[in-house]
């Protein structure tokens, strides 16, 4: 037992060594890559879990198997031979993978290991058993943490809040507003017919109030541009567009994935005070006293993004192909056309919406990341220091990223890295000319030029959505804390250059500070989110799939958002 049981200590670090290796050949075979590239991120996190379990019973990160062989007798008799049953079954499934590598216990190749035998490597991760090893890796772990831990994260939170909040969540509308998204991320990018040198940026508001209605809202979006008679190196002027959906007869939905059936939410009771505080809500602006429209009855029916308030023939209207050409045009004729989806399957139209309230003049585009602890470093700097965010505006920003994941993620919008290269807040032309932060944070996007997308795989939708989430957990701690991430890493702290390997241990020692400053649905929900804590097989745990954004929505965006309502 010793000497098998031995190996998942020392197995895993060597595998993960081999896999950094075996991915080098394979550069060209980008699916193959991806394979190699999810096994490792998944044998680290579960090697890390093990070891945090180990620690937190007292022992080592690499304790002998005599000391594991101790600790269980003493803490946990009653249960010590199956403990040990466990680290021996982690042990075996571990040599086996071992031998399939040619790994031998100091991590070199054998001799004689000709470039051929590189596709013994390859045939031997075959998709089956990966994912049974996983599988049974993370089982395993979790039965050894349920049996030596207390729960880190409920279950469900219960508070009163997010029970209420969840009875609110409408499945249909989020698929809806789902496929608008991606439906207009497509007439975006259809609509840049131009030849211009540098690729154009759109960026989109996270308007999260507009996600809990039942109204037909346009959607706000900020395209760059450059005059003839700018200088070549100043910033590009943004020009904000109100798009609207329309032509609903022609509309048509995407049939969608389902894992096992989700209970329809219930409608919320009128009388219900908390209900009543959670639609005043809606009215609150932290920049602005402009309160946002309200449903005209609480019965409103189920959205229909293809039914508009401010719907009209757009049969006169002509396609907008230049996009980039009718925005740097002020007030020309193209205010009555449209961008249309180039997916014949959607034939989803959106006019411009002219109709709006002029809004502030848009200076620049900055990374949102960048108005975090600004206070401190302008103050030393003499820069401006009423940039800074208050602990309100920051938890109304965090509703807004993680509503926006629910609904962006798996889309055109966001990719794996989004909190670093997307998320972007405008700078707006303030009264008295002063420049101040929009009221809603925006995910910005680089249209360049056509690119050809091949059909993703099961383990890609997964990687991207297990990275998407992670890297909201570290925005929704850098939110709360006030800090960039790269802020709280400790002196010397380095690392491989995958984002969630560097990151994840200052994300996970920063877990009880979250707790301490936001509380325990703020924490669960953060938690969840850099560990990726959701119940289901892997393969359902994606955005794509119903159930899954239920328990997303229900895990992660009410418990933000009801801790947001605490502080209206």
């Amino acid at each position: 037992m010793a000497e098998i049981a031995g190996l998942v200590l020392g197995g895993i670090p060597l595998i993960i060594w081999a896999l950094d290796r075996y991915a080098e050949p394979f550069e060209a075979f980008h699916h193959y890559r991806t394979s190699i590239e999810t096994l490792r991120t998944d044998l680290v996190l579960q090697n890390r879990q093990l070891q945090t379990t180990l620690s937190n019973i007292g022992l080592d990160n690499e304790p002998t198997i005599d000391e594991l062989r101790e600790c269980f007798a003493t803490k946990f008799p009653s249960i010590s031979r199956e403990l040990e049953s466990i680290i021996q079954r982690m042990g075996t499934a571990i040599y086996v993978l071992m031998k399939k590598l040619n790994i031998d216990a100091d991590g070199k190749k054998p001799d004689g290991f000709a470039q051929y035998e590189w596709r013994k490597v390859k045939h031997s991760f075959s998709i089956k058993k990966r994912n049974k090893l996983v599988a049974d890796l993370r089982h395993w772990n979790d039965d050894l943490r349920r049996a030596l831990e207390k729960p880190e994260i409920p279950l469900e939170d219960n508070g009163r809040k997010v029970q209420d909040l969840k009875k609110r969540f409408n499945p249909q509308r989020c698929t809806s507003i789902r496929q608008c998204l991606s439906s207009l991320h497509r007439a975006l990018k259809s609509g840049f017919g131009c030849a211009c040198l540098h690729p154009h940026k759109a960026a989109i508001s996270l308007d999260w109030n507009a996600y809990q209605s039942d109204l037909t809202r346009s959607f706000e979006v900020a395209i760059s541009y450059q005059t003839n008679s700018q200088p070549p190196h100043e910033s590009d002027s943004w020009r904000r567009l109100h798009l609207t959906l329309e032509c609903p007869e022609t509309t048509k939905s995407v049939p969608e994935l389902l894992t096992p059936p989700v209970t329809p939410a219930r409608s919320p009771s009128p009388s219900s005070s908390i209900r009543s505080r959670i639609s005043d809500f809606r009215n609150v602006r932290f920049l602005s006293s402009t309160p946002p429209p309200l449903p005209k009855s609480p019965a409103a029916s189920i959205l229909n993004l293809s039914q508009s308030s401010t719907a009209k023939s757009i049969s006169a209207s002509v396609e907008i192909t230049n996009l980039c050409k009718t925005v740097s045009t002020k007030n020309g004729p193209w205010l009555s056309d449209f961008l249309k989806d180039p997916d014949q399957d959607q034939d989803r139209k959106f006019s411009v919406d002219h109709n709006q309230p002029e809004p502030p003049k848009i200076t620049q585009i900055i990374p949102l990341k960048s108005l975090l602890s600004i206070h401190d470093r302008q103050m030393a700097q003499g820069g401006k220091p009423y940039l800074s965010l208050s602990k309100k505006q920051r938890l109304c920003i965090a509703a807004s990223i993680s509503w926006s994941v629910l609904h962006m993620c798996g889309s055109g919008w966001l990719d794996e890295q989004w909190s670093e290269k997307q998320a972007r807040i405008f700078l707006e032309r303030g009264p008295g000319g002063r420049e101040i932060p929009s009221q809603y944070p925006c995910a910005s996007y680089v249209f360049s030029g056509p690119t050809t997308q091949g059909q993703t795989t099961d383990d890609q939708n997964y990687l991207m959505s297990r990275t998407a989430i992670f890297a909201l957990g570290v925005l929704l701690i850098e939110l709360c804390i006030n800090k960039p991430l790269e802020e709280m890493r400790t002196a010397g702290e380095s690392g491989p250059r995958d984002p969630l390997l560097v990151d994840y241990p200052t994300a996970e020692s920063k877990l009880d500070e979250v707790y301490r400053e936001a509380g325990d649905s703020y924490g669960y929900a953060t938690e969840r989110c850099v560990k990726f804590a959701f119940e289901g097989r892997d393969i359902h745990r994606d955005f794509d799939f119903s159930q899954f954004r239920q328990q997303f929505y229900d895990a992660v965006v009410a418990p933000v958002q009801a801790t947001y309502l605490m502080f209206t």
